[in-house]
């Protein structure tokens, strides 16, 4: 089997990342399903407290 080379890069607002993968059409294919597993049940995203914060604080404001 043929290797291959793939090149996935990740936005995000906070950092952007790039993930390099060495292998098969099959080790593509692998991934391909986790990442759409992940994407069908995802873990929330848990906040620092500054965000909380940040949130707590603006609600307050348009309340007043």
């Amino acid at each position: 089997m043929r290797s291959l080379k793939f090149y996935i890069l990740i936005e995000s607002k906070e950092k952007e990342s790039e993930v390099r993968i060495d292998g098969s059409l099959e080790t593509l294919r692998e991934l391909f399903h986790t990442l759409c597993a992940e994407l069908a049940n995802p873990v929330p995203i848990i906040s620092s407290p500054a965000e909380e914060h940040k949130h707590e604080q603006g609600g307050d404001n348009a309340t007043q």
